[in-house]
């Protein structure tokens, strides 16, 4: 379990790092990889919260994969229209599940792994948060997050 959860914040943090242009590890400030941990410990939340709500809400005629767990996460939270959770930003629907998303609502197995990789020291974050930080398929369920 807690080789998947490892390799699964290692992708995470790889694709932060490449987006962001910071993947030259010689050159990278150190406070710019306390950004990237932080920033991977938050969609590395994501994708864990997103594979337990698949676990409880996906069908065998809807697996809800990727994105699709998300937006509908926000469907059954807040009624919206799809064209409007279709239309925001990863920032915009992170901030509308921020309650989902505390420590204390995580998978036990995925806080214990987010406790012993000292999560709460990594306090400097990016100012933005662009879309293509995260990969929605990432945590699409082969990992097994949750130990079913």
């Amino acid at each position: 379990m807690t080789q998947r959860l490892g390799d699964l914040f290692q992708e995470i943090k790889d694709r932060i790092a490449k987006v962001r242009g910071l993947t030259n590890d010689e050159d990278v400030e150190p406070d710019d990889r306390i950004k990237i941990h932080n920033r991977a410990f938050l969609l590395f939340s994501l994708d864990c919260l997103l594979d337990e709500y698949r676990t409880k809400n996906a069908s065998l005629y809807s697996a809800l994969r990727g994105r699709d767990a998300l937006h509908h996460l926000l469907l059954k939270k807040y009624g919206w229209t799809l064209y409007e959770i279709r239309s925001l930003t990863l920032a915009d629907s992170l901030f509308a599940i921020q309650d989902e998303l505390v420590f204390d609502k995580l998978p036990q197995a995925v806080q214990s792994y987010l406790r012993d990789n000292q999560w709460d020291k990594f306090n400097s974050t990016f100012d933005d948060l662009t879309d293509q930080e995260w990969d929605p398929m990432l945590g699409n369920g082969h990992f097994d997050l949750t130990q079913r």
